[in-house]
């Protein structure tokens, strides 16, 4: 990624360090063996996503970034993944498993 794109942020706020990128690294060092270009691709995404794509707060730079990650991936690690296919149309699921845990006093 290119710091003069991220300077143009619409929300100036963000803040990313070295950290960050070692827990990119991190994420995808401990998970199982890939063999194939996509799946290499799929891991990358879903580890940039989950330490910087979520962290954003403005549309116009989650579209930035969703186009950015899937752009590199197909460059660089030959994956076939689209940005639509991923960010555009993938679902949310969210779950309590701890809400019966808690008592109320």
């Amino acid at each position: 990624m290119c710091i003069r794109d991220s300077i143009n942020a619409e929300y100036m706020g963000y803040m990313f360090s070295l950290r960050d990128v070692s827990k990119v690294l991190q994420g995808i060092i401990t998970a199982q063996p890939v063999n194939s270009g996509d799946a290499l691709g799929r891991l990358w995404i879903h580890e940039m996503s989950r330490v910087f794509y979520d962290r954003l707060s403005a549309d116009s730079d989650k579209e930035w970034m969703g186009k950015t990650i899937t752009q590199y991936a197909g460059k660089y690690l030959k994956a076939t993944l689209k940005y639509e296919d991923i960010f555009v149309d993938s679902k949310i699921y969210w779950s309590d498993l701890f809400l019966s845990l808690i008592h109320i006093c």
